[in-house]
C-alpha cells in the first residue's frame, strides 16, 4: 500500500511535464554501457571537493562526472550555496521531460556568456533505473554543464525545503547565492528571458 501511495505521489508531482514513454527500444538502440561498466567508473564522493556529500560519483564514457545524491547530501552541498558569494542557477530537469530538454540550450548559451560570473548546475530528476540507459548517454551526447542526480525518495519531505509551493513539476529553476533563494516554476523560452531573472 505504501509503495502504491508513493508511486501515485511521484506520478502527480511530475504532472506538468509528462511524455509518453515506451519500452520499444530495440537492443541496437540500447547503450553499450552495462551496470558493471558503470560500477568500474564510480569514484568515492570524498574525492570531490565540489560535491563532498554526494553518495557516489559516476563517470560517463567521455569522462564527465555525475554526482548522485539523496536529499540530505544535496541540502548540504547545493542548497547551502545560498549563503555563498557566488551566484548559482540550479535547473531541475529530466531526460523524459520534453520542455526541460527544449530549454537546455538557453541555459547552455547563458552559461557560456556568463562564465566566471554565474555557475550553473543541472539537477536531474530522472528515475534511478534510467541512469545508465538514458542519463549518462544524454550528458555525453548533449552540450550540457555539470549535472547532478537527485534520488526521488521522500519527495513530500524535501520539496517544501526547495520551495513551499512546489508540487515537483519540472522544469523549475532555483537561483542561489549572494543571499538569494528565488524559485521559478516555469519554462524559459530564450537565454534573454532567463538572464532577466538573474540579480546581476
Amino acid at each position: 500500500m505504501k509503495q502504491l501511495l508513493f508511486t501515485a505521489l511521484l506520478a502527480l508531482s511530475f504532472g506538468a511535464c509528462q511524455e509518453a514513454k515506451t519500452n520499444s527500444e530495440s537492443p541496437a538502440e540500447q547503450p553499450a554501457q552495462t551496470a558493471a561498466a558503470a560500477e568500474e567508473k564510480e569514484k568515492p564522493a570524498e574525492e570531490s571537493t565540489d560535491f563532498p556529500h554526494a553518495d557516489k560519483i559516476l563517470t560517463s564514457e567521455t569522462g564527465k562526472s555525475l554526482p548522485l545524491y539523496h536529499f540530505e547530501g544535496f541540502e548540504k552541498d547545493i542548497l547551502s550555496l545560498k549563503d555563498g558569494e557566488e551566484l548559482y542557477v540550479v535547473n531541475f530537469w529530466a531526460t523524459w521531460c520534453g520542455p526541460c530538454v527544449k530549454e537546455l540550450p538557453y541555459f547552455n548559451a547563458l552559461e557560456k556568456e556568463l562564465a566566471g560570473k554565474v555557475k550553473f548546475l543541472y539537477v536531474s530528476l530522472d528515475f534511478t533505473k534510467s541512469l545508465e540507459k538514458k542519463l549518462l548517454p544524454f550528458i555525453d551526447k548533449e552540450e550540457i554543464g555539470q549535472v547532478v542526480f537527485l534520488e526521488q525518495k521522500k519527495v513530500n519531505e524535501w520539496l517544501p525545503k526547495i520551495d513551499k509551493d512546489w508540487s515537483g513539476a519540472i522544469p523549475a529553476t532555483l537561483i542561489l547565492g549572494k543571499g538569494q533563494h528565488q524559485f521559478y516554476r516555469q519554462s524559459f523560452h530564450s537565454s534573454e528571458e532567463l538572464k532577466a531573472i538573474l540579480p546581476l
